[in-house]
């Protein structure tokens, strides 16, 4: 039987509260005063809307220098809602010699029985993923056919259901990563979640491939990254939640300049949205 359903109440976060709580009084005032930097369209804090990017984040460099990171994102995972997360990188390679990433919050004993019967070759979620360009909705995979029928069946044995959202992403440097949130809601409340999880889950699948990449041992000197004045203006605009055309207006620049400037931040810093390094540029001190 599937794990019982985890009350949304049971998982208040100090610094991102879910589904209509209030911040704590501390956070109010750390946002008056500039303390914290959201990206978010309106400026403000993310409330119901980013709680697992802001709790991954608030482990960001802890995660990054644990040994056994699977077990961390399962403490950070657990904390937010009945969840499991899988994330899977690789170089865009056919090299046999390839480094591949796995890492999932998905119990010993579900691996073992995924990877004993040979699920990846009929998972249908990894059979979309590798295809799509967008979030795939799990809802809306084919699951008639007799060999995916008995997977889901053996999955529901062991607690998961085969609902969630999958997110495929490469970035510059051609490295494949594979997110996947898997909810073990009741089907009822994963419906209502479910719009307003995904943005959240772009956001954290991109923080989450950052920090596994910059976990990875890396040979070459790292030589620090190195932006404009401009590309740091626009940063900080898209830190605050402006949008290109907003930005120009502030700056006094055309909303394509203003893109230019943010595709060459993009390419400095690996980053493969402005989202993505907007937050990697908060977080480094360079805006």
């Amino acid at each position: 039987m599937p794990p019982s359903v985890v009350s949304v109440s049971d998982h208040t976060d100090p610094g991102c509260t879910l589904m209509g709580q209030e911040p704590p009084t501390a956070w109010e005032g750390g946002m008056r005063q500039g303390k914290f930097r959201i990206l978010s369209r309106s400026g403000r804090l993310p409330r119901q809307d980013s709680v697992l990017y802001c709790r991954f984040m608030d482990y960001f460099d802890d995660f990054k220098r644990s040994k056994d990171k699977s077990h961390f994102l399962s403490r950070i995972i657990d904390s937010v809602g009945p969840f499991n997360v899988t994330y899977f990188g690789t170089q865009c390679t056919s090299s046999p010699d390839r480094h591949v990433n796995l890492l999932t919050t998905y119990s010993e004993k579900w691996r073992m029985r995924y990877f004993d019967r040979r699920y990846e070759n009929i998972d249908p979620v990894l059979s979309a993923a590798r295809r799509a360009t967008m979030p795939v909705d799990w809802d809306q995979l084919p699951k008639t056919d007799s060999g995916v029928e008995d997977f889901i069946a053996d999955a529901l044995c062991y607690g998961i259901r085969l609902q969630g959202v999958t997110f495929s992403l490469r970035d510059m440097h051609q490295r494949l990563a594979i997110v996947s949130l898997q909810s073990n809601d009741d089907p009822a409340v994963w419906r209502v979640r479910r719009p307003r999880i995904i943005p959240d889950f772009i956001h954290f699948s991109l923080a989450l491939h950052s920090a596994m990449v910059s976990s990875e041992p890396d040979d070459a000197e790292e030589v620090p990254c190195k932006l404009s004045p401009r590309e740091r203006e626009v940063l900080d605009w898209a830190s605050r939640g402006k949008t290109s055309w907003e930005t120009g207006m502030v700056l006094g620049l055309s909303e394509k300049t203003v893109n230019f400037y943010l595709r060459n931040a993009c390419q400095k810093m690996n980053a493969a949205t402005k989202v993505q390094a907007a937050a990697q540029a908060v977080r480094e001190g360079l805006i």
